[in-house]
Order: structure tokens, then C-alpha cells, then sequence
């Protein structure tokens, strides 16, 4: 597991069955990740705050760049790719 650069804090990762990959740089909160079913590779710049991941059984492969917050990305069954 690799955190990286976090300037923020990572207040609950909650249950990872998987594995958080890179957090990289992330200059807000990551609050809750919550329940992970595989892996979280890439969250990349986060400016903002990402509040709750939620329950993803496919993979977050980047969110890239948000400048804003990411509040609820919420179910998803197959994978998000680059928001």
C-alpha cells in the first residue's frame, strides 16, 4: 500500500478487500472509501474533497483532475475509467 504524497488526511479507508494503489496527491479529505472490492488505482489530483467512493466492484482507474469535490460516485458494477 502506497500513499504517496497526501497533504490532506485519510480519515477512514474503511473495509478494502482490495488494495488503495496510489493516492498520489491529494490536497483535500479523503473522508470514506468505504467498501472496495477491488482496487482504487489512481485518484491523481484532488483538489477538492472526495467524500464517499462508496461500493465499487469494478475498478476507479482516474479521476484525474477535479477541482471541485466528489461526493458520491456511489454503485458502480463495472469501471470508471476518467471522470
Amino acid at each position: 500500500m502506497d500513499s504517496g504524497v497526501v497533504s490532506g488526511r485519510v480519515k477512514d479507508s474503511g473495509i478494502v478487500i482490495g488494495r488503495v494503489m496510489d493516492s498520489r496527491l491529494v490536497s483535500g479529505r479523503i473522508i470514506v472509501i468505504g467498501v472496495e472490492r477491488n482496487r482504487v488505482r489512481d485518484i491523481g489530483v484532488v483538489s477538492g474533497r472526495v467524500k464517499d467512493i462508496g461500493v465499487v466492484s469494478g475498478r476507479v482507474k482516474d479521476i484525474g483532475v477535479v477541482s471541485g469535490r466528489v461526493k458520491d460516485i456511489g454503485v458502480v458494477s463495472g469501471r470508471v475509467k476518467d471522470i
